[in-house]
């Protein structure tokens, strides 16, 4: 087969006006998907931190942290004065941290 020959079609040509589905909302309403879950519920693996406070705290001496905010390399965070405390590891999974730095909370 020549690949010059070879033409684009879409799907619906060839088809008769009838025959191509159309997105009618009139014809669908059993098919209906709800907006929002129907308990209101937040998901608990997705709730938000009650505040800035919470997301700033160093879970070593849980003070504020501030510039430079380290991070492991599964998204745990301490402050700069506990990195040296905790010898380089997360406290949390017992990564080693290196230097990844988290800039998203550095300019919160």
């Amino acid at each position: 087969m020549d690949v010059d020959s070879i033409g684009c079609v879409s799907s619906v040509d060839g088809m008769e006006e009838e025959e191509i589905p159309h997105h009618d909302s009139n014809r669908h309403n059993n098919h209906q998907v709800p907006a929002k879950p129907r308990n209101n519920a937040i998901p608990t693996a997705i709730a938000p931190a009650t505040s800035v406070h919470e997301l700033l705290e160093c879970p070593v001496c849980t003070n504020s942290m501030y510039p430079p905010i380290h991070q492991c390399h599964n998204g745990h965070t301490l402050c700069s004065t506990c990195k040296a405390r905790v010898h380089n590891r997360c406290p949390t999974c017992r990564q080693e941290l290196g230097d990844i730095r988290c800039l998203a909370l550095e300019k919160v």
